[in-house]
């Protein structure tokens, strides 16, 4: 089990109806390599952009240690709220509130995360950087 965002989301619609994200076993990763590929077991799984964290409970169900870094604050609480339903797999995740980015393309400038799309996909965040007239907090259409 775990918590969506109400409309207006991709991965949300698609986990809501289906129940599945693109993979539905860490193994299916490899899929596209050919059988003769395997996953280690028990290692840690890096989830870069952990969105609602699918990926993430996934990985921890099948005895991974986690890290998912994610900045967008809605998709942490979601993921938040998934570890509160499957408080088995808490001790397996560790949440990052952070977006990565090389320290040479920030500088002194100011970053802002916000939907690529508030239509369609809420959940998906883009980091942009730039002088403080640049880069609003918000611009129409944010929601």
């Amino acid at each position: 089990r775990m918590v969506v965002h109400a409309g207006r989301d991709i991965v949300s619609n698609e986990l809501a109806m289906g129940g599945v994200w693109e993979i539905a076993s860490p193994q299916d990763m490899l899929r596209p390599l050919g059988e003769k590929y395997h996953l280690p077991r028990g290692g840690v799984f890096l989830d870069i952009g952990g969105n609602l964290g699918y990926y993430s409970l996934l990985f921890a169900r099948e005895g991974y240690q986690v890290i998912t870094v994610e900045p967008m604050t809605k998709n942490r609480e979601a993921i938040e709220g998934s570890l509160c339903l499957n408080p088995s797999l808490r001790k397996s995740i560790t949440l990052v509130a952070a977006a990565l980015v090389a320290p040479e393309e920030v500088g002194n400038r100011r970053c802002v995360i916000r939907s690529t799309n508030y239509q369609i996909n809420m959940g998906n965040g883009q980091l942009k950087c730039g002088t403080a007239a640049a880069v609003a907090p918000c611009e129409a259409g944010d929601g």
